[in-house]
């Protein structure tokens, strides 16, 4: 996927890729890239299901991520790399 971005373009960059894998990443670096939203950490209850119980613990949880323009910075500094 790389090397098509850059060497020829014929991939827009996040062309449908999942990347939760460096959507943290992505956040730290730009947290307009990746919408959150903060909620009660869940509970998992006896019969499987997940609860949001008040008094919980608070955690971040994102909504979203912006993938054309976190790959296309993630790409651009990989290619810096290469020299």
């Amino acid at each position: 996927i790389v090397l098509e971005y850059i060497a020829e373009g014929t991939r827009n960059a996040g062309d449908s890729k999942i990347i939760w894998d460096i959507g943290a990443v992505a956040w730290l670096l730009e947290p307009a890239w990746v919408p959150t939203v903060v909620v009660p950490s869940p509970v998992l209850t006896d019969d499987l299901r997940y609860e949001r119980p008040g008094g919980r613990p608070m955690m971040r949880v994102a909504t979203g991520v912006e993938s054309q323009t976190v790959f296309a910075d993630l790409f651009e500094k990989l290619a810096g790399c290469a020299d």
